[in-house]
């Protein structure tokens, strides 16, 4: 005698991936270098890289940019620094996005440039005030408009 039952078929989806070789060798930065001072915000962080790879730059502790690596072994990220020490750390990543080991860290230091000051005014805030008992007594700007008349 046979018996048949009834079979119910599921379907499952499987996902796979193929791991790229690990990085074994850092990312690293070039530039700027170690303990530089610099007085503009916006630099150009630039370095070697391992090759199939792409670099994250962390920047005090947060994610500021990424490039990938190019044929000759380098990269290239734009940012823009924060006012005093900055600690830069590029971290290089496989294309199934495994990290390699951390750079060296870099300090740079961004000073802002000091403010422009001047002991004169400038030409339309500068405004010249004769004395009422001497002569030529009026009220002139320095940006030719002409003299204003003070009556007492």
């Amino acid at each position: 005698m046979f018996v048949a039952s009834l079979v119910r078929a599921q379907s499952y989806m499987v996902t796979a991936t193929v791991p790229a070789p690990s990085l074994i060798s850092p990312a690293t930065i070039g530039s700027p270098t170690d303990g530089a001072v610099v007085r503009q915000a916006a630099i150009t962080v630039s370095g070697s890289c391992p090759g199939s790879s792409y670099v994250r730059l962390v920047q005090n502790g947060y994610p500021t940019g990424v490039a990938i690596c190019q044929p000759n072994g380098s990269y290239q990220i734009q940012i823009n620094l924060a006012p005093g020490l900055n600690q830069l750390v590029a971290q290089d990543y496989n294309i199934t996005n495994n990290p390699g080991p951390d750079s060296a860290t870099i300090s740079v230091t961004y000073t802002a440039p000091p403010a422009e000051s001047s002991s004169q005014a400038s030409p339309a805030s500068q405004i010249i005030v004769n004395a009422p008992n001497l002569p030529n007594s009026n009220l002139s700007n320095s940006v030719g408009r002409g003299p204003l008349n003070i009556s007492a």
